[in-house]
């Protein structure tokens, strides 16, 4: 009888070691994956920066009087495409967010498909052009 409580209480405690050893290995992956989250966000909001600004800046030129006095038409149809492309770029990059968040959730599988390199680079450079 002595041995059978000895026994239970062993199994007992292995049960224990065994509930808390995978609940530090869960709290370990929930608290890896609220890194890798907050480090996405932190990310995303700064990438973000960048077209924003670009937009805010030509529209803020574009609303000065005497700047958009100097301006041809052209130049000012520039700045406005400009701002228009950096606003498209950030609502790209919103959905781009979504689209990581439904894959996250397992709603989305992902597919590689090529990308024009040159057209990128010459996009990039078109953004960088226009700054002030």
């Amino acid at each position: 009888m002595e041995y059978t409580l000895l026994l239970i209480s062993l199994l007992i405690n292995i049960l224990l070691l065994i509930m808390l050893i995978l609940t530090r290995r869960k709290q370990e992956t929930y608290r890896r994956t609220a890194v890798r989250h907050k480090e996405y966000l932190e990310m995303f909001i700064h990438d973000m920066k960048n077209p924003l600004s670009v937009s805010k800046s030509s529209l803020e030129l574009l609303q000065d009087s005497e700047m958009t006095d100097m301006l041809s038409v052209f130049e000012q149809k520039k700045y406005i495409a400009n701002a228009l492309d950096s606003i498209n770029r950030v609502f790209a990059m919103v959905l781009n967010a979504l689209d990581v968040s439904k894959y996250g959730g397992g709603g989305l599988s992902l597919e590689l498909e090529p990308v024009d390199i040159p057209l990128l680079v010459e996009e990039t450079k078109r953004e960088f052009q226009v700054r002030l």
